[in-house]
Order: C-alpha cells, then sequence, then structure tokens
C-alpha cells in the first residue's frame, strides 16, 4: 500500500489536509476492499453481494472511489 500512495499525485492547489484526508480514504476503501474479498459465498449472500461484484469491487484500485465517499469529510 506504500508503494501506492507514494505514486499517487495529489491535485494542484491541495494543502496536506485534504491530501492527508484523501489517503486515509484510500487506505480505508483498500481495507473494506480486501475484506470483502475475503467474504465466503454464504456471506456475501447475506448482504446482498454476488460473488462476481464482490470480486470486481476488491480488485479496484484505492483511488478508484464513488464519488459520494470521496464527498464525505470536507
Amino acid at each position: 500500500m506504500d508503494e501506492i500512495l507514494a505514486r499517487a499525485t495529489w491535485p494542484v492547489g491541495w494543502g496536506s489536509r485534504k491530501a492527508a484526508l484523501m489517503a486515509r480514504l484510500w487506505l480505508n476503501l483498500w481495507s473494506e476492499r480486501r475484506a470483502l474479498a475475503m467474504l465466503d459465498d454464504r456471506l456475501l449472500k447475506d448482504i446482498g453481494v454476488t460473488p462476481d461484484e464482490a470480486r470486481y469491487e476488491s480488485e479496484r484500485a484505492p483511488w478508484d472511489a464513488p464519488t459520494k465517499r470521496m464527498m464525505q469529510g470536507w
């Protein structure tokens, strides 16, 4: 994960606070997606997610964040 964040570039004009918030968001997404990837079919069914949907979501890059999540905390 450190190497992913090291390669990331911040938008021009962003202060360190916004950059830190973005890094925290990416770390949270990465953690959530790893946890999703570890769920078995029974647990996925309980939350209404197919194995294919879980695989797709868990393979997304941390910076591939839904817009709604990006706007939280600003």
